[in-house]
C-alpha cells in the first residue's frame, strides 16, 4: 500500500485483500466447526490402543506355531523319502530275489522238461530266463549260489538248454517239414518265438508254405499245357494257372495270419508274405513263359504292328477301304496269327491274367498295412517297413511281367480294335426300317467291348491307352467313312425334271439315285446319333473309373479324365460333320427351291392396284410363287422327318428358315413397293413363318426378325411412324435394321419422298 502512488491501484489492492480475508475467515470457521469431530476420533483411536497390542501378541504366537509347522513338514518329508527310498530298494530286492527263484526253476524245470519232451515247457523256462535282467543279477548278488550252484553256472546252464533246445527244436520242425505233419508243424512253430528265434520260425515256415504253393502251381501248369485246343478252357486254361496261383497265396496268408499274430505278434506279417511274394514271383514267370510260347504274343505283336503300318500307308494313298478293290483280298488273305477272332481270345485272356495280378497286389499290400498298423511299433519303424514292402512288390518280377503283358495286349487291342472297325466299314449294311446302318451298331459295340475290357484290366495306363486309340477311330475311321460318303453329295436327280437330268448327261438309274439319297440320310444319322452314343459311352465310363480305380493316383485320374474328354472331343467332329452333311442336304435338295421362289418374288409386280389386291384375297390371299413354295418345302420335309434323326430334321428345318430369310431379304431389297406392295408382303411373310413353326419344334420367328422388320416398315401408312417404330423406348422388338438399311428400305416405297427419309431421326 505504501509502494502506491495511485489511488485506483490502492483501491484494487484494498479489494483484494479485503476477498482474501472473507475466504480465510470462512476458512477458520470450518475449522472451528470441524474441531469437535476432530476430539471425537481421538477419543476412540484412544480405546482401540489395548486392542492394537493383542493383535501383536496374537500375531507373535501365530508366527511361532506356522515356524514349528513348516519345521515339522520339512522333517516328515524327509522321511517320507527315505521311506520311498527305502521301498524302492525292497521292491527291487524283491524282484531280485523272484528273479533268483525264477532263475532256479528255469534251471530245474528246462533239465526236466528237456529230459521229458516237452519241448513246450523248456521253451517257456528258457524265454522265462531271457526276460531276466541278467546284469542287474550279477551286480546285486555278486559271488553267491544259488541253491548250491553260482550264479555264472545258472546262467551257463540256461544259455546251453537254449542253444540245445533250438536245435532240437529245429530238427524237429524240419522233420515235421519233410513228413507235411502239420500238426506238429503247427506245435513246433509256436516255439520258436519263446526262443527268440521269430525270424528263422517264420523263414521256415514261409518255405513250408512256399512249397505248397509250388505244387499247386506246377499242377495247375501241367493242366493248362494238357488242354487241347477243342477244349472250351483253353483259351483261359494259362489264366486259370494265374489265378490258381494267386489264390492260392491269398489263401494260404488268410489262414495263416491268425497264428503269426497269436504267437508272434502284430508287425510280422511282412515276412511270410515278402518270402510267399517271392515265390509267387517265380512260379508265376513259367506260367508267364508259357503264355508267351503258346498264344506267341511277340509274333503276334510284331505282325499285327506290320499290319497297322501297312494298312495306314494303304489308306493314305487311297480313298480308304470304302471303295477299294483291294479290301476284300486285303482281309481274305489275313495271316491266321493274327486272325480277328483268336485276337480276342487272347485279350480276355490276357485282360484277366491282369486284373487277378492286380487284385492280388492289393491283398499282400492290405494285408500288410493293416497288420502293421495294428502293432506297437514305433511309427517311423512302421512306416520304413511299408514303404520298404510296396519298394519290394513294385520291382518284383511279377510287376515287370504284368507290364510287360500289358505292352502285348496295347499293342493286339489296338490292332483288334482298328481290324475290326474297317471290317465294319466294308461290311455295312442297310436295313429299310432303320434310320442307322449296322456301321453305327457295330463300332460303337466294338468301341465299348474293347474299353469295359481295358478298364477290365485295372490298368490306368491300359485303360488310357485304349480311351486315346478310341478317340482316335471315332475321328479316324468311322468318321472318314462317313466323310466320303457324304463327299459323294446328295442325289437331286428324282427331284428335277427327267429333261434336265438327261441334258445334263446323268447316267445313274432312278434305283441307283434312291439307294444314294437313302444312303445319305443314313450317314447322317449315324453321326448324330454317334455324338449321343459317345456321349453315353463317357459317361458309363467316367461311372465305370470310380469302381475299377479306387486307389488310383492324382496323377492316374487326372490322364484317365484327359483321355475321357479326348474321347468327348471325337463326338464334338462327329457332330461338325453332321452339321456340314446336312448343311449339303440344304443346299442340294431346298435351296433351289428357295431360289426359284425368290427369284419368281423378284420378277413378280409388288405395285399392286386395288383391285389386283383383291383379287389375291379372294385367291387365299397369297401368290402363287410363294404357295409353290410352301408346296415344295412341306413334300420335302414331312419326307425328311421320316428318314432324319429328330435333331437332325430340326437343323434342317433351322438352316430351311436361315436360306429362306437370306435370299428373301435380297430380293426384297431390289423391288419397288407401293402400300399394297407391302401389305402383301407382309401377309405371304406371316404364313411363311407361321408354317415353319408349325413345322419346328421351337420358336422359328427371331431368325426372321429382320425380314420382319422390312415388311414393316414397307407396311405403314405414313412416314411418321418410322421414328415411333424404330425408337427404343416405345417399342419391344429387338431392332436388327440400322438407320441406313431402315432408309434404304424406306426409299423402296413409291409414297415416300427421299427428302422426307432424309429429314428422320434415327
Amino acid at each position: 500500500m505504501e509502494s502506491c502512488d495511485e489511488l485506483e491501484e490502492a483501491e484494487r489492492l484494498l479489494k483484494d485483500l479485503a476477498v482474501r480475508e472473507e475466504e480465510t475467515s470462512k476458512r477458520l470457521e470450518e475449522l472451528v466447526l470441524s474441531h469437535a469431530d476432530i476430539d471425537e476420533r481421538i477419543l476412540k483411536l484412544h480405546k482401540v490402543v489395548p486392542s492394537f497390542q493383542l493383535v501383536h501378541s496374537d500375531t507373535e504366537e501365530l508366527t511361532k506355531i506356522v515356524t514349528y509347522t513348516s519345521s515339522l513338514a520339512e522333517n516328515i518329508s524327509r522321511k517320507v523319502k527315505q521311506l520311498d527310498l527305502a521301498k524302492s530298494l525292497v521292491a527291487g530286492s524283491l524282484r531280485r530275489v523272484e528273479d533268483i527263484m525264477d532263475l532256479r526253476a528255469c534251471t530245474e524245470g528246462v533239465k526236466t522238461a528237456l529230459h521229458e519232451e516237452d519241448f513246450e515247457q523248456a521253451a517257456a523256462h528258457v524265454h522265462r530266463f531271457l526276460g531276466l535282467d541278467q546284469r542287474g543279477l550279477r551286480s546285486c548278488v555278486g559271488d553267491e549260489t544259488v541253491e548250491g550252484s553260482s550264479l555264472e553256472e545258472a546262467f551257463a546252464a540256461l544259455t546251453a538248454a537254449q542253444k540245445t533246445l533250438i536245435d532240437i527244436v529245429t530238427q524237429r520242425f524240419n522233420e515235421a517239414l519233410s513228413r507235411s505233419d502239420q500238426a506238429s508243424i503247427e506245435r513246433f512253430f509256436k516255439i520258436f518265438p519263446l526262443l527268440n528265434q521269430q525270424h528263422e520260425g517264420l523263414t521256415k515256415y514261409s518255405n513250408y508254405l512256399c512249397r505248397q504253393v509250388t505244387d499247386n502251381a506246377c499242377r495247375s501248369l501241367r493242366t493248362a499245357q494238357g488242354l487241347s485246343k477243342s477244349d472250351k478252357r483253353w483259351a483261359v486254361a494259362l489264366a486259370d494257372a494265374f489265378s490258381v496261383l494267386f489264390e492260392d497265396a491269398a489263401r494260404l496268408i488268410e489262414i495263416h495270419q491268425p497264428l503269426v499274430e497269436r504267437y508272434y505278434g502284430h508287425g510280422e506279417l511282412y515276412v511270410l508274405v515278402e518270402i510267399l511274394h517271392r515265390e509267387v514271383c517265380v512260379q508265376q514267370r513259367r506260367v508267364f513263359q508259357e503264355l508267351l510260347a503258346s498264344r506267341a504274343l511277340a509274333r503276334r505283336c510284331k505282325k499285327a504292328q506290320d499290319t497297322l503300318i501297312k494298312s495306314s500307308l494303304t489308306d493314305r494313298s487311297s480313298a480308304g477301304l470304302r471303295g477299294n478293290s483291294n479290301a476284300a483280298s486285303l482281309y481274305g488273305t489275313q495271316d491266321p496269327i493274327i486272325e480277328t477272332k483268336e485276337i480276342d481270345a487272347i485279350l480276355e485272356e490276357l485282360a484277366l491274367i491282369h486284373k487277378h495280378a492286380e487284385l492280388y497286389f492289393r491283398f499282400i499290400k492290405r494285408r500288410v498295412n493293416d497288420d502293421l498298423d495294428q502293432s506297437k511299433l514305433p511309427p517311423e519303424i512302421k512306416a520304413s517297413r511299408a514303404a520298404e514292402f510296396s519298394q519290394k512288390v513294385a520291382v518284383c518280377e511279377l510287376n515287370k511281367d504284368m507290364q510287360e503283358l500289358m505292352s502285348y495286349y496295347i499293342c493286339l487291342e489296338e490292332f483288334f480294335m482298328v481290324e475290326s472297325v474297317k471290317k465294319a466299314v466294308e461290311l455295312e449294311s442297310f436295313e429299310e426300317s432303320s434310320q442307322t446302318s449296322s456301321l453305327l451298331d457295330d463300332v460303337f459295340f466294338l468301341l465299348k467291348k474293347c474299353l469295359r475290357r481295358a478298364f477290365s484290366t485295372t490298368s490306368a495306363d491300359g485303360a488310357c491307352a485304349m480311351l486315346n486309340h478310341s478317340g482316335s477311330l471315332i475321328e479316324g475311321e468311322f468318321a472318314r467313312a462317313s466323310q466320303e460318303r457324304l463327299q459323294r453329295g446328295f442325289p437331286t436327280g428324282a427331284m428335277m425334271d427327267h429333261a434336265i437330268s438327261i441334258m445334263q448327261g446323268k447316267l445313274q438309274s432312278q434305283a441307283e439315285q434312291e439307294r444314294d439319297r437313302e444312303h445319305f440320310m443314313v450317314t447322317l444319322n449315324n453321326l448324330d446319333t454317334g455324338c449321343d452314343y459317345v456321349e453315353t459311352l463317357v459317361a458309363a465310363l467316367t461311372a465305370e473309373c470310380q469302381k475299377r480305380f479306387p486307389g488310383c493316383s492324382a496323377q492316374e485320374r487326372g490322364k484317365l479324365e484327359a483321355c475321357l474328354a479326348n474321347v468327348g472331343a471325337a463326338g464334338a467332329r462327329l457332330r461338325s460333320l453332321s452339321s456340314a452333311g446336312i448343311g449339303q442336304l440344304c443346299a442340294s435338295a431346298v435351296r433351289p427351291h428357295v431360289k426359284a421362289a425368290c427369284d419368281a418374288f423378284h420378277t413378280a409386280n409388288h405395285q399392286l392396284s386395288e383391285a389386283e389386291f383383291a383379287q389375291l384375297e379372294a385367291d387365299d390371299g397369297l401368290r402363287p410363287f410363294i404357295q409353290q413354295l410352301v408346296m415344295n418345302l412341306d413334300s420335302l420335309l414331312s419326307s425328311f422327318r421320316e428318314v432324319l434323326t429328330t435333331k437332325n430334321h430340326e437343323h434342317l428345318v433351322a438352316l430351311v428358315a436361315s436360306e429362306i430369310t437370306q435370299f428373301m431379304e435380297k430380293a426384297a431389297l431390289k423391288t419397288i413397293y407401293n402400300r399394297l406392295g407391302g401389305m402383301q408382303l407382309d401377309k405371304e411373310l406371316r404364313y411363311l413363318i407361321g408354317y415353319l413353326t408349325k413345322v419346328a419344334s421351337w420358336s422359328i420367328r427371331d431368325r426372321f426378325s429382320k425380314l420382319t422388320q422390312i415388311a414393316l416398315l414397307l407396311n405403314i401408312d405414313s412416314i411418321s411412324e418410322v421414328e415411333e417404330i424404330c425408337s427404343t423406348s416405345q417399342s419391344s422388338l429387338t431392332w436388327r435394321l440400322t438407320p441406313a438399311e431402315v432408309r434404304q428400305v424406306l426409299g423402296l416405297r413409291t409414297e415416300f419422298k427421299s427428302d422426307e427419309i432424309k429429314k428422320l431421326r434415327l
